[in-house]
């Protein structure tokens, strides 16, 4: 989480990046091919990453979220993206409340992230965390849940906030628990232990004893 800080005193970083707004669902669209590109040369990206995904996510979103998506753009190419939005404030005349920026996310989202290489972060920091103080007067808050721990973005995102004269703090979130396979399911599955394949054969001749057993798989 980041908190606003204030905006005064602070420069222009060098004219290697500039970062942009995308407010319009159009424009969002249209950066298809430049988010997939930059989500392609990040080791750590998975399906929660590309841009079909966040795509889908707005469908479910765009009534109680309005975009604020930043694009970093180095020589007209986009070098990096913050997939943001803006959490609207209910209608009517309650007590005020914070004004939040936070990641792109819904219910099925496992992890989400900076949709940059490694290699463009220090680029591209400087100039996204000038548009976020920039536009300091519209949030109150910058919530990136599902952030990865092991993200490189993490540590530099931290600092350049801090750096940016931002009050940057980690805290705790729910996990969704996984198992990475990129050794294969064989170099998994020969790493458990003895009691855990004695169980499963035991299972699988139940099944084989209970009569022949035929999997369907059914597209769209």
């Amino acid at each position: 989480m980041v908190n606003a800080g204030n905006a005064a005193g602070q420069s222009q970083p060098a004219a290697l990046a500039v970062a942009r707004w995308v407010r319009d669902e159009a424009q969002f669209i249209a950066l298809e091919t430049d988010w997939n590109r930059l989500c392609a040369a990040m080791p750590q990206a998975t399906v929660f990453h590309r841009h079909e995904w966040f795509v889908a996510a707005w469908q479910w979103q765009r009534h109680s979220h309005a975009l604020a998506i930043l694009v970093v753009e180095q020589a007209g190419l986009p070098i990096a993206i913050a997939p943001l939005v803006k959490r609207l404030a209910p209608a009517g005349h309650g007590p005020a409340r914070h004004r939040v920026l936070e990641f792109l996310l819904v219910p099925d989202s496992q992890c989400c992230d900076l949709i940059a290489p490694l290699s463009h972060l220090p680029t591209a920091l400087p100039a996204l965390i000038y548009a976020l103080r920039a536009m300091a007067g519209e949030w109150d808050q910058l919530r990136l849940r599902l952030l990865p721990a092991d993200s490189p973005s993490v540590e530099a995102l931290y600092v350049a906030l801090a750096q940016g004269g931002l009050r940057p703090c980690y805290a705790a979130t729910d996990s969704n628990p996984f198992i990475p396979l990129r050794g294969g399911w064989p170099t998994y599955y020969a790493g458990r232990s003895r009691r855990l394949k004695k169980g499963n054969n035991l299972a699988a001749n139940h099944l084989r004893k209970a009569g022949s057993i035929e999997l369907q798989h059914v597209s769209g």
